[in-house]
C-alpha cells in the first residue's frame, strides 16, 4: 500500500519523541558496613572494588555505571539498654539473641530509601557491600516500589535463622526471616520498619551447602524453592537455572533481584571472605547463573557483598577481586564471551592483581 505525506510525517514526529525518553541508568552503591557478623574487613569491600578496573572494563564493554557514592550512618547514640548485647528482651521476656541490632537496622533502612528511590527512576541498581545484612534494605527497598519482585539468592547460606534459632546472632544470617510473608519470626527491636514483603514462591535459593536446623525447618515450612549443591552436582547448572526461574516466575513478568554472596563460589576464587564452605560453585556455573537471570532482561538489581580483604594474602584479595568482577561484567554483559574476547583479563588462578595487569 502507497504511504502518503501524512504517515511519513506521523512517522518522523513518532521516531523524533524516542530521544527525549529519559535513558536507562546502571547506578552503583557502596555499603562500607561490617556489624551484621562478627569479622571486621567487609566496610572495605567498596572501597577495594572502586580501586579495582571494574568501571573501566564496563566502561570498554559499552556498559558504564554511574557511582552514586556510599550509603553510610553515623553510629547510633548510646542507650541504657546496650543493643550490642547478645542477649536482649522485650517487654513479654523473650529473649531476642541479636547483635548489633539498632545499627543494622539504621543502616538498612536508610538504605532501603536510597534503593527505592533508584527502583523509581526505573534504574538499575548494583549494591556493592558490606556483609550480607544489607539485604534486608536493598530488598525491602526494591520490593517497595516493584509488585512483582522475585529474589534469586546466591549463597552458601539461606540466611534464614531467627534470634531463636541463630548459633551465632549475627543479623547477616537472619535477612530472610525478616523478609519472608509467613516467617512467623520474632520482632527485633528497631526493626519495626521492616514488615515482610516476599512471599516465599517468589524466592529461590542457589547453591545452599551450610544450612543450620532452624533454617532447614523454615524452607520446609514455607515450601521455598532450593538448590543446593548436590542437586547443581546432579542436574547441572543449565538445568538449576531453568527450574529456579521457571518456579519464581511462571508467567515470564517478574523483575528479578539477585542477592550473590561470594562464598557461594568454591573458595579457591574467593579466598578473602568471612564464612567460606568447601564445594561451591565453580567459577564456570558462579558466571552462568549471573548471565541466566540477567538474560531475561528483567533484572532490576543485585546485591554484591561479604568480600573481605582483611583475610587472606595479598594473593588472595586480587583472586577474589577478579571473581568479583567477573561476576559483575558478566552480570551486566549477559554473556561472558564479550568480556574475554575484548580484553587481556588475568585468569583467576594468577597471583598478579588484576589492577596490575594491562587492558590492552
Amino acid at each position: 500500500m502507497k504511504r502518503g505525506p501524512r504517515f511519513l510525517r506521523c512517522l518522523r514526529s513518532t521516531t523524533a519523541f524516542v530521544p527525549q525518553q529519559r535513558r536507562y541508568v546502571r547506578c552503583m552503591l557502596g555499603v562500607p558496613f561490617s556489624k551484621g557478623q562478627g569479622k571486621r574487613g567487609t566496610e572495605h569491600g567498596p572501597a577495594l572494588m572502586r580501586t579495582s578496573d571494574l568501571q573501566e572494563r564496563l566502561r570498554k564493554l559499552g556498559v558504564p555505571l554511574v557511582d552514586e557514592g556510599d550509603v553510610v550512618v553515623d553510629d547510633p547514640a548510646p542507650s541504657s539498654k546496650s543493643r550490642n548485647n547478645r542477649q536482649q528482651q522485650n517487654g513479654e521476656g523473650e529473649v531476642h539473641n541479636v547483635h548489633n541490632a539498632r545499627e543494622v537496622s539504621q543502616l538498612c533502612q536508610t538504605l532501603s530509601h536510597k534503593v527505592a528511590d533508584i527502583a523509581r527512576r526505573g534504574d538499575f541498581c548494583l549494591t556493592i557491600g558490606g556483609d550480607h545484612s544489607i539485604a534486608c534494605g536493598t530488598i525491602f527497598g526494591q520490593a517497595t516500589v516493584r509488585d512483582n519482585l522475585a529474589v534469586v539468592w546466591v549463597d552458601a547460606h539461606p540466611d534464614g535463622n531467627s534470634p531463636k534459632t541463630s548459633p551465632t546472632g549475627n543479623l547477616h544470617g537472619m535477612v530472610m526471616s525478616l523478609l519472608l510473608q509467613q516467617s512467623n519470626t520474632i520482632m527485633i527491636p528497631g526493626f519495626e520498619w521492616c514488615h515482610p514483603v516476599l512471599p516465599p514462591h517468589k524466592l529461590v535459593y542457589i547453591g545452599l551447602r551450610e544450612v543450620d536446623p532452624g533454617e532447614q525447618q523454615l524452607i520446609d515450612q514455607l515450601k521455598i524453592k532450593a538448590f543446593p549443591m548436590s542437586q547443581v552436582d546432579r542436574l547441572g547448572i543449565a538445568r538449576v537455572m531453568e527450574e529456579a526461574l521457571d518456579h519464581v516466575d511462571p508467567k515470564g513478568n517478574s523483575q528479578f533481584h539477585m542477592s550473590y554472596d561470594v562464598d557461594s563460589v568454591e573458595p579457591y576464587y574467593v579466598p578473602s571472605t568471612g564464612t567460606p564452605v568447601d564445594g561451591g560453585l565453580t567459577l564456570r556455573e558462579g558466571l552462568y547463573v549471573c548471565e541466566a537471570v540477567s538474560q531475561t532482561n528483567r533484572l532490576v538489581a543485585m546485591d554484591l557483598v561479604e568480600i573481605n580483604p582483611a583475610i587472606g594474602t595479598v594473593e588472595d584479595v586480587a583472586r577474589t577481586v577478579e571473581t568479583a568482577t567477573q561476576i559483575i561484567c558478566s552480570t551486566l554483559m549477559q554473556d561472558r564471551t564479550m568480556i574475554y574476547s575484548r580484553f587481556d583479563t588475568p585468569s583467576v588462578k594468577s597471583e598478579q592483581h588484576p589492577a596490575s595487569a594491562s587492558l590492552g
